[in-house]
């Protein structure tokens, strides 16, 4: 090989090629591991950048951070002046008097058209009212129970009578026309017969025309004395009312019932 060298360039011009050879795998060698500041050194460390590649996707927006503390409200400002009055307004203009008034004129009303029983009439200008009394009738007031009319209601005692007799009252919100005898005032009890002139019960007591029935519910006194006007000289009733009379006894007992008179 070195024969075909020499044959080619000579012994001094295969010098000259074996040295330039040595010298660049040198500065090759130096230039590859970094050291030494030579040519070739220094033209591997700049060489040129490449070309910029394209702009990625923008990514997603990052999540929003914390608030930032509430101011802190200034204090309120002080109350302004007052303003001024305002103007006063002007004063209305006077109303017109007011009619006279009428004066009501009252005379008696005589039983007729106008009043049956009669009454008081009222005039007052062009309008005129009557006051009428009442009329007779068993819910009415009247001065004594009609005929067919009935009073009803309950009585009841309890106590120790004695030594003197019980007497239980009855009395009548309307009077009688005339007092009954003992022949019109009956007592009935759970015991006694049916009577045509007292047909009802004690929870719905009736009487026919002219009679007191007494109805009794229940009673521990013994001794049934009948029936009396206040007065208690007779037997029967007064126009006002009556006593249910029982003999007197030592120990306590009670009586209660109703009762219905019918005039």
């Amino acid at each position: 090989m070195f024969s075909q060298l020499r044959r080619h360039f000579g012994t001094a011009g295969l010098v000259v090629s074996v040295v330039a050879l040595v010298a660049a795998l040198a500065g090759g060698a130096v230039a590859a591991n970094g050291g030494g500041e030579g040519t070739a050194a220094t033209a591997s460390a700049k060489g040129k950048p490449g070309p910029r590649g394209k702009t990625g996707k923008t990514g997603p927006a990052g999540p929003a951070g914390p608030a930032g503390p509430a101011g802190l409200a200034g204090p309120a400002g002080p109350a302004g002046p007052a303003g001024p009055a305002g103007a006063k307004g002007e004063t209305g203009a006077a109303g017109t008097n007011g009619k006279n008034g009428t004066s009501v004129v009252s005379s008696v009303e005589p039983a007729g058209a106008n009043c049956e029983k009669g009454g008081s009439k009222f005039v007052a200008g062009a309008s005129t009212t009557y006051a009428c009394n009442g009329k007779d009738g068993a819910t009415g007031f009247t001065a004594t129970l009609p005929v067919g009319a009935t009073l009803k209601g309950v009585y009841s005692w309890a106590g120790t009578s004695g030594p003197a007799p019980t007497w239980v009252p009855v009395s009548f919100n309307i009077p009688l026309a005339a007092p009954l005898d003992e022949a019109h005032t009956i007592r009935m009890t759970s015991v006694s017969p049916p009577n045509a002139n007292c047909p009802g019960t004690v929870n719905n007591p009736q009487a026919a025309s002219g009679y007191l029935c007494v109805y009794e519910q229940a009673s521990t006194i013994s001794g049934f004395l009948g029936i009396a006007p206040p007065s208690g000289d007779a037997t029967g009733t007064s126009v006002a009312g009556a006593l249910i009379g029982y003999a007197a006894t030592a120990t306590t007992g009670y009586v209660y019932g109703s009762w219905a008179v019918t005039g």
